[in-house]
């Protein structure tokens, strides 16, 4: 007697088999997500918009000259958003950072003005430090009381440079290290800002049409071989490889197309 003889009748029935392997793939990850969602760690985070706003450009006529503080500006006044906050469940407070935190701009471009234009609540006591000096040098000193989970605010920043000066956030916060950067990723965001409607009506309408896909064509005809009892022809066989490539296939371009979503962080607080 063969072991697939020894075993119960409704384990050899096919879709039991199937099911059995969407929950093993289901559960793996599922239990990694759960295992660090357990975790009161602290995560300081910062997103930089990637929709800059060049409020003058260098260049134009002669007779037009922008100014500041009797400073006459040469080059791009540029205006940037910035937003940091704790993503973590554990909170961070004044104490825990090590390091001071600062905003850079590399290369070094002059801060014009820089303001907190929104905060999640006002007891975390977020404080831009404008230090002459540190502005001149595109350093921006950031305090604040306490961040607990999704505690943040957005920065806005005018600074007088190219529009590609990448800007970050330094510092070291005790248990979480560097604040991390949440880039942007996807298609190339358009200049007038985040993805569009239609972008996130599709984002979120596909995959659904995806897994509908995947039951109708590829998962049935697996279903179809298994079933299947006695010796397989070659027909058979190379149909049955066809139907699991099908199906790895459309696995493999899903991952790949969620990569081609665009995709920009957003502050838990919004705007």
């Amino acid at each position: 007697m063969s072991l697939r003889d020894s075993l119960p009748r409704f384990a050899n029935n096919p879709y039991y088999i199937l099911l059995v392997s969407v929950a093993t793939l289901i559960s793996v990850p599922l239990t990694i997500v759960l295992y660090f969602e357990s975790q009161h760690n602290r995560d300081l985070v910062f997103t930089v918009d990637p929709a800059r706003t060049i409020i003058a450009r260098a260049g134009g006529p002669s007779e037009l000259k922008v100014e500041f503080k009797g400073d006459v500006i040469k080059t791009d006044v540029v205006g940037v958003q910035v937003s940091l906050w704790n993503q973590g469940k554990g909170s961070i407070r004044a104490s825990d950072v090590l390091t001071p935190l600062e905003i850079r701009l590399n290369p070094p471009a002059p801060i014009l003005q820089v303001s907190a234009a929104k905060t999640s609540r006002s007891v975390i006591a977020l404080t831009l430090e404008n230090d002459a000096g540190l502005l001149r040098q595109g350093r921006i000193p950031v305090t604040f009381r306490i961040l607990e989970r999704d505690d943040g605010g957005n920065i806005q920043i005018i600074y007088a440079g190219p529009s590609d000066v990448e800007i970050s956030l330094v510092g070291v916060v005790e248990g979480a290290g560097a604040p991390r950067n949440l880039r942007a990723t996807g298609w190339p965001v358009r200049e007038k800002g985040p993805p569009s409607r239609g972008d996130r009506l599709f984002t979120r309408l596909f995959p659904w049409f995806y897994v509908l896909f995947l039951f109708v064509v590829p998962i049935p005809a697996m279903i179809k071989h298994l079933r299947h009892r006695g010796p397989r022809s070659a027909r058979d066989v190379i149909l049955l490889l066809t139907d699991c490539l099908m199906f790895a296939g459309a696995i493999g371009i899903l991952f790949i197309v969620f990569r081609w979503f665009p995709y920009v962080p957003t502050p838990p607080f919004g705007y």
